[in-house]
């Protein structure tokens, strides 16, 4: 439910009227009339951003003035009105599978268990130490094991060398499933990861000032249902240091974030990133920001598709906040409000992208140069303060990344700092292509060589092949076909693999009804349930779901009858089968009954 006032105001750093923390909230429902009182009632919310929650014990909920005062050390930021927030532990609530409450002055959980739940083992963890950690060790092989049902990390490896995490299983784990810290020389690859409370892989190097890298690689991991508890930052794969890859892993259903990362040398690619930023915003698939000495990083072939987002929206590949120098070459977007978003940075190379129903494809602005009071102090306290403060005008950097030459003297000169990128040889198959905001127009912005296709153009647009054919004219423009059946997992290199099933949506005008394709791409016979959701709450529809079997490699197509729908709306498909592909279509009215 919405926050609908606020009982004390304050100004927030953008001159905006929000509230006091401390002085609590308004609502407006009648439903927390039906509870008893109780001490165990949390909120979580995200109070004023959408990529920023907590979650808050209640100290005083009034039900018949529908106020909320929540308990020190308070949340995030402040409060704003139309902010999403719920109530949780609620005993009365207790109603559906899967809603649980907990007394905690008695330590009674009280659960409903799922429909499909097999109750003859019911594991409680109170747990809160790591199942496994290496610490300042060398040459060690872990394979081949579970990890499950801690409340603390799985396995934590700290100040180690040469240590090779090959085919393991994470599951139910209350923190992050793999933690590295201060180590060099690591491989994870061909594990599974899912259900964990925190991150999925967590990496921390310590080596930038030096540059030196890390050599840690993430390789050909399955990683979904990441961050159950903690919403925000807490993400599939978290990258800080030199020399770290991220390649070949599938990642999808989560909150936020897929890959989140900070550094320089960083290799992000061959990954599929699908149903992620599911309940966030002003969010991106693949993240990095604020820092003009972050160099070196690619972020290549990547396949990232059917994002979620709220508010703001989401980006495929967020460059936030000036950071600056990536390169971007070669990724596959589909259905991704924002594709590729250059927050005011400088030196982006853009090249050889797909752009599939992206709204825009690539969007720009120029925060680096605006005279924002927000903008000034980022750029020139907090960004010149870390540019000086690692030596990004001094050796290694200045000759790693002789482009850091230009910040510094824009520092020196105490002057604005444009935006700069190249975008060169993409194929957009989307009506809104590229998009200049605010102070962009300040920037050196080269755009060559680039072209406009339909879907006509790819081998098989039903079957997500996404390779453009032979005859395509976009190969006289200098594009290159991407490689896309080598982005994805290795299954080769994997011990157990997920089905592989894309779907696709169609609205069928004569009939008035959703045609589902669902195409097992998989050696696996399949059996799930698609559920259908809209953008704009629809009465007998949004919500509703079809059951589907389908042996190895078959094609199957639903249809499904839609209601009268009066106006224009999104509608899609996600199943709750990990491993089947989302897929979305518009309907029109308008438009559909011509």
């Amino acid at each position: 439910m919405p926050i609908t006032e606020y009982l004390e105001e304050v100004i927030n750093e953008w001159d905006q009227k929000v509230g006091n923390l401390e002085a609590g909230f308004k609502y407006e429902s009648e439903r927390p009339k039906n509870w008893e009182p109780s001490t165990n009632i949390w909120v979580h919310g995200y109070w004023s951003w959408d990529w920023a929650n907590s979650y808050e014990r209640v100290a005083e909920l009034d039900v018949n003035n529908m106020t909320v005062k929540t308990a020190p050390p308070y949340g995030n930021h402040a409060f704003k009105i139309g902010q999403r927030f719920c109530f949780l532990n609620i005993l009365e609530e207790v109603t559906e599978p899967g809603d649980y409450y907990i007394d905690a002055q008695t330590k009674m959980l009280y659960f409903y268990p799922l429909d499909n739940a097999k109750c003859e083992e019911v594991i409680i963890s109170v747990m809160n130490e790591p199942l496994m950690e290496i610490d300042g060790a060398d040459s060690i092989v872990v394979e081949e094991i579970t990890f499950e049902a801690t409340t603390g990390f799985g396995l934590r490896i700290l100040n180690s060398d040469n240590i090779h995490i090959k085919n393991c299983y994470f599951r139910n784990i209350g923190n992050t499933a793999i933690d590295i810290l201060n180590s060099k020389n690591v491989q994870v690859a061909n594990c599974t990861i899912h259900d964990t409370g925190d991150g999925g892989v967590s990496i921390v190097s310590k080596d930038r000032r030096t540059l030196t890298p890390a050599n840690i690689s993430i390789y050909n991991n399955h990683i979904y249902n990441i961050a159950k508890w903690v919403r925000c930052y807490q993400t599939p794969i978290n990258i800080a240091g030199v020399g770290i890859s991220a390649t070949h892993n599938l990642i999808h259903d989560c909150p936020h974030t897929a890959i989140l990362y900070n550094g320089n040398d960083i290799t992000i690619e061959y990954n599929e990133i699908y149903n992620v930023v599911m309940e966030t915003g002003d969010a991106g698939a693949i993240y990095t920001g604020r820092d003009y000495t972050f160099r070196g990083n690619k972020v290549c072939n990547n396949y990232i598709h059917h994002l979620g987002g709220v508010g703001m929206g989401t980006m495929g590949i967020y460059n936030d906040d000036c950071v600056s120098g990536t390169h971007m070459e070669g990724n596959v977007f589909h259905e991704v409000s924002r594709a590729v978003f250059l927050g005011g940075g400088r030196d982006f190379l853009v090249k050889n992208n797909v752009f599939i129903d992206c709204y825009p494809a690539i969007e720009i602005d120029g925060r680096g140069a605006s005279n924002h009071k927000v903008w000034r102090n980022m750029v020139f306290n907090i960004m010149k303060n870390r540019f000086y403060e690692i030596g990004g005008d001094k050796s290694p950097f200045i000759e790693k990344y002789p482009e850091l030459a230009a910040i510094d003297e824009y520092y020196k000169q105490n002057k604005p700092i444009p935006p700069q990128a190249v975008i060169q040889n993409n194929v957009y198959c989307s009506k809104r292509k590229f998009e200049m905001k605010w102070d962009s127009e300040k920037g050196e912005i080269l755009t060559e060589s680039n072209f406009a296709c339909s879907r006509n153009d790819f081998e098989d647009f039903k079957a997500r092949d996404f390779r453009l054919k032979a005859n395509s004219e976009a190969f006289n423009y200098g594009y290159k076909n991407v490689d896309f059946y080598r982005i994805g997992l290795v299954e080769e290199d994997r011990t157990v693999n997920p089905p592989k099933i894309v779907s696709n949506l169609e609205v069928d005008v004569n009939t008035n009804a959703i045609l589902l394709l669902l195409n097992n791409q998989s050696n696996k016979e399949v059996h799930g349930k698609m559920t259908f959701y809209t953008n704009k709450h629809i009465e007998s529809f949004s919500g509703t779901s079809i059951e589907f079997d389908l042996a190895a490699y078959e094609v199957k197509e639903y249809k499904v009858a839609l209601p009268c729908i009066y106006e224009r709306i999104q509608i899609e498909a996600r199943c709750n089968v990990a491993g089947v592909r989302p897929s979305r279509t518009e309907f029109d009215p308008e438009k559909n009954s011509k």
